[in-house]
This record gives structure tokens, C-alpha cells and sequence, in this order.
């Protein structure tokens, strides 16, 4: 369906529990994220100028090809986060120094967040949170995986 989003946030990638748990929801529209340019890196696609850094698989991407980065990721003990929206699906690697960042205390971010979507229930969010925010925090969640020797 091209209105599903589903995502996984692994363990210090904005997951509360060590376990499996995937998550969806109905959007009738784009994320912020689907808006932004894509280049090429070697065998990679990455999102460019986007204020997170990630990986894209198109939707005919084979499994594999999805795998294959998530796995290098897993043994070198670096958290992520994975969402699959009607343009395709996002990797976001984690900065795990970064889980919880300053402009968002007491609550981590995932890969909804990171896609556009800002959940909060503080009403004080609304007004103090900028674009200059969610760029410094964003920027800080995420690693460029350009800075990664092993992808």
C-alpha cells in the first residue's frame, strides 16, 4: 500500500526494548524525507542535503541489497533505524553517543522522526522547536555513512 509507513528502530536507535518490533501507520502524505535529492556513492544511493543522513533503497530494491548494509552495521555494533515509505526505504545509521540529543531531552528519536515526523506531547515543543533545531539534532543522530571505511 502506498499510504503504509512501517519502521524499526533497533536498540539505541530509539527503540525502548531489545526485541523485533516493527511499527506502522497511515500517512496520506510525503515525508519530508522523500523530498530530498538523492545521489549516488559507489553502490549506494544516500539522501544529500537532507538534515539526517541516510541510505536509500529504491522499491524494487532486492532484499538483499537492503541487507546487505544492515548486517555491516549489526557486527560493528552501531544502531539503526529502517523506514519503508511509498518512495522507497530509508537507513538511518546511529550515532550512539547521540541516542538521546539535547533538543530533545528525555525522549529518543527514530526513523518516523527522522523521516519528517515530530511526535511530542510537550505543547512547549511547538514553539521551541525550529528548523535550526531538528537540523542540530538530526545531524547529530546520524552518522554519513561516507564516514563509515567498512560499508
Amino acid at each position: 500500500r502506498k499510504d503504509l509507513v512501517t519502521f524499526f528502530n533497533s536498540l539505541h536507535g530509539g527503540a525502548s526494548v531489545n526485541h523485533l518490533h516493527f511499527q506502522s501507520v497511515y500517512s496520506d502524505h510525503k515525508m519530508a524525507i522523500e523530498l530530498a535529492e538523492l545521489i549516488k556513492w559507489g553502490k549506494y544511493t544516500l539522501v544529500n542535503g537532507y538534515f539526517a543522513h541516510a541510505l536509500f533503497f529504491a522499491l524494487d530494491s532486492d532484499v538483499e541489497k537492503i541487507w546487505e548494509p544492515i548486517e555491516k552495521i549489526q557486527q560493528a555494533g552501531i544502531p539503526f533505524d529502517l523506514i519503508a515509505l511509498s518512495s522507497g526505504t530509508y537507513l538511518f545509521i546511529r550515532n550512539i553517543n547521540h541516542e538521546i540529543v539535547e533538543e530533545f531531552p528525555g525522549r529518543g528519536l527514530g526513523g518516523i522522526n527522522f523521516a519528517g515526523l515530530i511526535i511530542t506531547a510537550d505543547k512547549k515543543d511547538f514553539t521551541r522547536v525550529t528548523e535550526q533545531v531538528i537540523r542540530s539534532a538530526f545531524a547529530k543522530a546520524t552518522i554519513d555513512p561516507r564516514k563509515l571505511d567498512f560499508l
